[in-house]
């Protein structure tokens, strides 16, 4: 089945997504970056894992607003509002249940998603990703990054006139450190990530989900989820 793209309006915007296989299940993949649904054809290895996960799902994946194809993002954003842009595009496919899939920056946008219809998900898979980025000594939440941390990352990594590195490993070999000498990966990375976003509207959408704390839905929530989930 040759991969579909459409758009559903949302206050005033217009949103793209792609449908690729009609397998019974939807699963709607989040990951809240700045690559453009119809960028990752040219990675051979993004490629495949998504046409893996349609073999056996009709999936779903979406430019947020200021992304790619959909129209441009006007002021800030937030994880809620992307998890409510998420809801439109559901119900303009006609998915009235389906299976999240929140990875790296989706995570906090899937959680949020689970929280506000948990009777139309019918799964939760949360991959590489987090309710929290930034830890918080005070309340005893060791395990996130430290502030400064965060704020070098929101300060530095979407000024183009800088480069921006954790202990030498700037953002792609970060995010991908297998691939960090491949000079094809590395390529595409730093021109769909160019292409995807304005600079601006990266760092807001980068700010959105590494600022969301969703500690308190997912334990507000955690009874409820594991009473329909298997997490």
């Amino acid at each position: 089945m040759s991969p579909t793209i459409g758009y559903a309006l949302h206050d005033g915007a217009h949103l793209a997504y792609r449908v690729d296989g009609d397998a019974p299940i939807t699963l709607l993949y989040l990951r809240a970056g700045t690559i453009s649904i119809d960028s990752y054809d040219d990675e051979p290895r993004g490629a495949a894992y998504f046409r893996r996960l349609a073999t056996f799902s009709r999936l779903i994946r979406i430019d947020p607003r200021g992304v790619g194809l959909s129209d441009p993002l006007v002021g800030e954003t937030s994880a809620e509002a992307m998890a409510i842009e998420a809801l439109a595009v559901l119900d303009a496919v006609g998915a009235d249940r389906f299976v999240v899939l929140g990875e790296m920056g989706g995570g906090p946008v899937a959680l949020e998603l689970a929280a506000r219809v948990p009777e139309r998900v019918s799964g939760l898979v949360l991959v590489n990703t987090f309710a929290r980025v930034a830890n918080d000594p005070a309340t005893g939440y060791e395990c996130g990054h430290p502030q400064e941390a965060v704020d070098s990352f929101l300060g530095g990594n979407f000024d183009p006139s800088a480069q921006w590195e954790v202990e030498g490993n700037d953002d792609a070999a970060l995010v991908a450190p297998s691939l960090a000498s491949d000079v094809f990966f590395r390529d595409w990375w730093s021109r769909v990530g160019r292409r995807g976003a304005s600079p601006a509207t990266a760092r807001s959408i980068q700010r959105a989900v590494v600022t969301a704390d969703q500690r308190s839905r997912s334990e507000e929530h955690t009874s409820e989820l594991q009473s329909q989930f298997r997490i």
